[in-house]
């Protein structure tokens, strides 16, 4: 029996809801078996255009109801899934269909050369021409440096990870669960971990109406799921952290919480960058306990994760998941397993540098360092690729110094930099005072103290930020122009090597 995607949605036929968006102020819900009638649309017209197994199929739009059909209709025919977000940049979904050559280009926009998104459901059954290892989607990465590449995962990579988070929480097993969905569907974390693994566990996902609306969503879906990236939560904790100030206010903020996330939330999934300890912290001690999981699109994506019960421990970044292997070689985080990518799409000589082998298995480099402890808990201490070398030759690790600067800068953006240079510089869009800098140089190691802070604007930092919301640090440096950052080795401007 074929084990896809596409087969294992395709055995729930029930009327139970599947995926809700809100119309004229009501949220309507598709079930079960009103999606297969979409896929199945859907289906007809790929037929239509000639889609068959191999085929790029390139998506650009919104999260919708549309989004899943198209996905599972792709996905039926043994055709790649190649997604776009909303928001991506005409340059970027350029290189993208030059890199992929995309046989069908849907998209939600009414202004660019696709097809139009709309599906007349259908009765008629539709078949399942995919198979385990075949391509299942095709995610190109927006990593801080370089040119997107195209990673590669089959139906089997996927569903191997799935079935590891289900194994890891299997006391949510055969509960009903409704998630909340913000992120988008074109990010692998979001991909997997919500859309696939709630619909093939017989849940509900309501898509947010947009991102300035998640509020008001929550108190109206009342999820026991929630998938977000740290910067969410560092919001609502900015937002309560006033609370604190009054008495019983271990009482307020915990109902403050339960309010705030609709009065029903079991769970809330942490991906896409690290949690701040203090952020951590502060949720940890009003009750709620952020599931924070480490991974990458290479490895579809989950590596490790913390249960809101056990096994648990928000020092790390959670246990390693029961079917991957993690191996630590010169301080980088390697990984080994089900899930791991074949490689990158037509890019040999990056798929050589990511996969190596040894010890007669395939690794997959991930360039974050980290460490492992005895109850196989993963522990990670930063990219590797930002740490740098100031001029007399000492070895900074960026991790550390900004670990202590946002103890004492919990607002705004920030990061360290120095490459190359005689010290440390602090990159800020807001006002850091000579008492703060004393008390986080007090916390460092000689060499790593700051010594000089440059403070720009917003849009500076937000310019320079992937989708992920990680901070493009050569990028930024190269935006700003500021004489405090010339590299004292070169003469010029610092550049990455």
């Amino acid at each position: 029996m074929k084990n896809t995607i596409s087969s294992r949605f395709k055995i729930l036929t029930t009327s139970l809801n599947a995926i809700a968006t809100k119309q004229n102020n009501s949220w309507q819900w598709i079930t079960q078996n009103d999606l297969h009638k979409r896929i199945s649309g859907a289906v007809n017209i790929l037929k239509k255009h000639n889609i068959e197994s191999g085929d790029r199929v390139l998506y650009k739009g919104s999260n919708s109801v549309e989004y899943v059909s198209w996905n599972l209709a792709t996905n039926s025919l043994g055709a790649i899934w190649v997604p776009t977000s909303k928001d991506q940049s005409l340059a970027s979904v350029n290189h993208i269909i030059n890199d992929c050559n995309p046989k069908l280009y849907i998209s939600d926009e009414n202004n660019v050369d696709s097809i139009d998104n709309k599906i007349k459901p259908s009765d008629k059954d539709y078949n399942i021409h995919t198979n385990d290892w075949d391509l299942s989607t095709l995610i190109y990465t927006s990593g801080t440096s370089g040119a997107p590449k195209g990673v590669t995962l089959t139906n089997a990579n996927i569903l191997a990870n799935i079935d590891s988070i289900s194994r890891r929480f299997s006391d949510h097993n055969n509960q009903r669960m409704t998630s909340l969905n913000l992120l988008p569907w074109s990010h692998i974390f979001s991909l997997t971990t919500e859309l696939y693994y709630n619909l093939l566990n017989n849940n509900a996902v309501a898509i947010c109406e947009d991102k300035t609306k998640f509020a008001k969503n929550l108190k109206e879906i009342n999820p026991e799921y929630i998938y977000v990236v740290p910067k969410v939560l560092k919001l609502i904790k900015d937002k309560c952290k006033h609370l604190e100030k009054f008495p019983f206010s271990n009482t307020i903020i915990p109902k403050a919480l339960d309010y705030i996330f609709g009065g029903n939330i079991k769970t809330i999934f942490i991906g896409g960058a690290k949690l701040d300890a203090d952020v951590a912290s502060f949720f940890e001690k009003h009750g709620l306990h952020p599931c924070e999981g480490y991974g990458s699109t290479e490895t579809s994506p989950v590596v490790a994760v913390n249960h809101n019960v056990q096994p648990r421990d928000i020092n790390s970044v959670g246990k390693i998941l029961d079917n991957v292997e993690v191996k630590i070689h010169n301080d980088e985080i390697l990984v080994n397993g089900p899930s791991v990518m074949s490689g990158y799409w037509g890019n040999l000589a990056a798929t050589n540098k990511a996969l190596v082998q040894m010890d007669d298995k395939i690794w997959y480099k991930t360039g974050d360092s980290g460490y492992v402890c005895e109850d196989n808990f993963l522990y990670y201490t930063g990219r590797m690729s930002d740490n740098y070398k100031l001029s007399n030759g000492k070895f900074v690790d960026v991790h550390v110094v900004e670990t202590e600067v946002r103890k004492y800068v919990p607002e705004g953006n920030f990061i360290v930099w120095g490459n190359g240079l005689d010290f440390n510089v602090l990159i800020t869009d807001v006002h850091v005072s000579k008492n703060t800098l004393h008390n986080i140089n007090e916390g460092l190691d000689t060499f790593m103290k700051i010594k000089k802070i440059i403070t720009t604007d917003t849009q500076q930092f937000e310019s320079a930020m992937t989708l992920k919301l990680s901070i493009k640090r050569q990028q930024l440096v190269n935006q700003l122009n500021h004489p405090l950052l010339v590299d004292s080795t070169s003469k010029g401007y610092t550049k990455l090597k």
